[in-house]
């Protein structure tokens, strides 16, 4: 990124916005590794809350992408791309993980409760509809801010030291990430329209549209994506597994 701003911009103009770009991302690595990470990193959520509501971006039904949309996932999109060179915050996130989520625990109480509010709002309850929106406003970005630095914090305490092969298999999930979350929403309507006449609890329908989904979006990974031009576009060139040799190799090298 530097060199396209230095590169587009006057010199002056770049160094600046250059020094800028690094010095907010800095600040807000600290932010996001520090005790009220949820509470600071909500401020900028709940700005752009604002163009939406306490319910957030809604589905967009045209084929046009919506500005307002954009600009609220812009949020985490340019936040992830400004901590990937700050790096040393999640080693923090991770001994103190419990302290986002509890924040989001707690904000997703108030969030919760407020749209109960919402909802039950008659005509002269102004200040009552107010103070429940602002709340759930709130609530929300909190929630969405904690949960993020939570969850981020408690998977790298849970897998920052596993054993080799543990680590191999979570190495390959974390890789299919990208795939899963993009090919996941046609297959999960899908499934979700295959299960409708099934007479089961809504817990087991659940439980096997996301487990048929997983294993059909991994599978897929595996054959269709990972080694393919489609997973170099989506991760970068993964190398496959080189075959066992080291055994003879070694033998070999015993026997000269």
């Amino acid at each position: 990124m530097r060199l396209v701003v230095l590169r587009l911009t006057p010199a002056p103009l770049g160094r600046f916005l250059v020094a800028a770009w690094h010095g907010n991302a800095r600040l807000l690595a600290w932010l996001a590794g520090s005790w009220l990470g949820a509470i600071a990193l909500a401020v900028p959520v709940l700005t752009f809350l604002f163009l939406h509501g306490p319910n957030g971006a809604e589905p967009n039904p045209a084929l046009m992408p919506a500005w307002k949309g954009l600009l609220y996932y812009a949020v985490p999109f340019f936040g992830g791309w400004m901590l990937y060179a700050h790096r040393g915050f999640i080693d923090r996130l991770a001994r103190r993980w419990w302290a986002p989520m509890l924040f989001a625990i707690a904000a997703t109480v108030v969030h919760v409760r407020a749209l109960g509010v919402l909802g039950t709002i008659v005509e002269g309850q102004e200040a009552r509809a107010a103070a429940a929106w602002w709340a759930a406003m709130g609530s929300r970005a909190v929630m969405t801010a904690g949960y993020t630095l939570g969850l981020i914090g408690l998977f790298t305490f849970l897998f920052s030291r596993p054993g080799p092969r543990l680590q191999a298999a979570v190495r390959w999930v974390s890789d299919s990430a990208y795939w899963v979350y993009l090919a996941h929403l046609p297959l999960v309507i899908a499934l979700g329209i295959l299960l409708l006449p099934w007479q089961a609890p809504v817990w087991a329908k659940f439980g096997v549209c996301i487990a048929g989904s997983m294993v059909v979006l991994l599978v897929s990974y595996a054959l269709l994506v990972r080694h393919t031009p489609i997973g170099r576009l989506l991760n970068g060139m993964r190398s496959r597994r080189p075959k066992e040799t080291a055994p003879a190799t070694a033998g070999a090298a015993g026997v000269a």
